[in-house]
């Protein structure tokens, strides 16, 4: 018979396995959808795993122009506007990482012991 530590040891590893999937589809997904000019965003993706879990990255000065999504915007420079982002990822990341994030909610709950 276990104990409620072996149980909780094991749901715990299973929870872990889960995340380790789904970050690794997650990640994937974003290499994959990176909008491509010269290939240095879609290669400036990075994960690690830390602590507290797993973080994901891109380091590219632009990269958050680009995931913020598509939009038409004014400043000093552009009185008169100007479009920012990428029209091959308009709706940025967000999308993207609501839906791992439902993936991972539904994953988790079949986590049984």
């Amino acid at each position: 018979m276990k104990t409620i530590s072996q149980e909780l040891n094991q749901i715990y590893t299973k929870q872990m396995q889960v995340l380790d999937k789904v970050v690794s589809s997650l990640f994937s997904e974003l290499q994959k959808r990176t909008p491509v000019d010269k290939g240095s965003l879609k290669g400036a993706w990075d994960k690690q795993e830390t602590d507290s879990g797993w973080t994901i990255s891109n380091n590219m000065t632009y990269a958050s122009v680009i995931f913020d999504g598509r939009k038409f915007v004014y400043s000093p420079s552009f009185p008169n506007g100007r479009w920012e982002g990428s029209e091959k990822l308009p709706e940025g990341i967000d999308p993207i990482i609501a839906r791992f994030n439902i993936i991972l909610q539904n994953e988790l709950k079949k986590v049984r012991v």
